[in-house]
């Protein structure tokens, strides 16, 4: 799996197993939509946050 986009919020418990980007959407109620990564790709991470 390189990246899971969908669904999953900032304080979401895979936080320790995968990496998070930062968030890209606020939903209702405050929520924090993130991307997950695996941990480690730094770059792609980056070129997700810039997109």
């Amino acid at each position: 799996m390189d990246i899971v986009i969908g669904g999953l919020l900032a304080a979401d418990p895979y936080k320790v197993d995968v990496a998070f980007t930062r968030p890209y959407a606020i939903g209702s109620e405050q929520k924090h939509y993130v991307m997950a990564l695996a941990k480690g790709e730094n770059a792609l991470m980056t070129k997700l946050e810039i997109f």
